[in-house]
C-alpha cells in the first residue's frame, strides 16, 4: 500500500529549515505509470527543498520552471489517480502500433469488424493474415475462437521500422505466451497487416 502527499511547503533559512507536510492520506492503486510518476514528483520536492530561491527573508519560492514542474506532476498524480489515460493515443498514421492494438481491441470487445481495416488493400493477405482478415465474415463459432486466441494478447518489444515496411513481435495464445511476428505496410500514410 502506497500513500502520497497532495500539499509540501517549507519556511526557515537554510540553518534552520523548518519542512511542514500537509499530508491527505490516499490509497492509490499502483502501476508502473503511477510509481513513476510519483517518484518523479518526489524527486521535484527534494529539489524544491534545495532549490529555494530569495535567500534575503524567511520565506523560500520555487523558480517558476520548478513550480510548472510541481504542477505538471501534481496533475499527473490526479489523472493517475482518477484513471485518466495520459499516454498519446496511437492511429493508423502514427505508429505500426496501432495495427496490433486493434486486434487485441477486435477480440477483447468482440468486434470482429475492426479486423477487416486492417489488412492492406493494394494486396492480398497470405495464410494466418488472410484468416485474421476474414475473421468478420466468418461463422459466430471461428470469431469465438479469434476473440480467445488473441484477448491476452500483448506486444512484446520494439517496432522494427525500414521505410513503409515493420515488423511486431506480439504474444497471443491462450496463455498469451505465444511469439507471431507481424509484418506491416505503410501505405498512403497508414499502417497495414501484411503478413504473419
Amino acid at each position: 500500500m502506497i500513500y502520497c502527499c497532495n500539499h509540501v511547503s517549507y519556511t526557515g533559512n537554510f540553518s534552520n529549515l523548518k519542512l511542514t507536510i500537509n499530508l491527505r492520506l490516499e490509497k492509490l492503486s499502483m502501476t508502473k505509470s503511477n510509481m513513476k510518476t510519483i517518484l518523479i514528483a518526489s524527486l521535484v520536492i527534494i529539489s524544491s527543498i534545495t532549490a529555494c530561491q530569495n535567500s534575503n527573508n524567511d520565506e523560500y519560492e520555487l523558480s517558476p520552471e520548478l513550480k510548472a514542474k510541481a504542477l505538471a506532476e501534481k496533475q499527473a498524480l490526479i489523472d493517475a489517480k482518477n484513471g485518466v489515460d495520459t499516454k498519446p493515443k496511437l492511429t493508423q498514421e502514427s505508429s505500426p502500433l496501432w495495427v496490433p492494438e486493434q486486434i487485441f481491441l477486435a477480440a477483447t470487445t468482440g468486434d470482429a469488424a475492426i479486423l477487416g481495416r486492417l489488412c492492406d488493400p493494394e494486396s492480398i493477405p497470405e495464410g494466418k493474415a488472410k484468416r485474421l482478415c476474414d475473421v468478420p465474415n466468418t461463422s459466430q463459432n471461428e470469431q469465438e475462437k479469434f476473440m480467445e486466441y488473441f484477448k491476452r494478447g500483448k506486444v512484446s518489444g520494439e517496432p522494427i521500422i525500414t521505410d513503409d515496411r515493420a515488423t511486431v513481435t506480439i504474444k497471443v495464445g491462450y496463455d498469451g505466451t505465444a511469439p507471431e511476428t507481424l509484418n506491416l505496410i505503410k501505405r498512403n500514410g497508414k499502417w497495414y497487416l501484411s503478413s504473419f
